[in-house]
């Protein structure tokens, strides 16, 4: 899984080498060059991956970790995070409410 996100890495980003650790916007990705490398990710590979996933992991190793996740476990970590979002808004509705606290 590396060495074939390696190989994305180094067409998307017109590299002769590109190393597990290399962060990819030091390398000069940007976020247009992000959408070309999650799109062959998940062409290439048959792996869904989010973009904001792709700027959480920025080498090639930790990518490749988090895709080597369990799908479980993504749908888990996925669930987390929304149950985090809504959360926050209710607080932020609870303070926007007449007789509640207003930053």
């Amino acid at each position: 899984l590396e060495r074939a996100i390696a190989e994305i890495w180094q067409s998307v980003l017109q590299l002769d080498r590109v190393g597990l650790h290399d962060n990819f916007f030091d390398l000069g990705g940007h976020s247009l060059l992000l959408v070309q490398v999650q799109s062959q990710i998940q062409t290439q590979l048959n792996r869904q991956v989010s973009l904001v996933d792709l700027f959480r992991h920025p080498t090639i190793q930790a990518i490749a970790a988090y895709l080597e996740q369990p799908s479980e476990a993504l749908v888990t970590t996925a669930h987390t995070q929304a149950n985090r979002q809504k959360a926050a808004l209710q607080r932020r509705r609870l303070q926007m409410q007449p007789g509640g606290h207003h930053d």
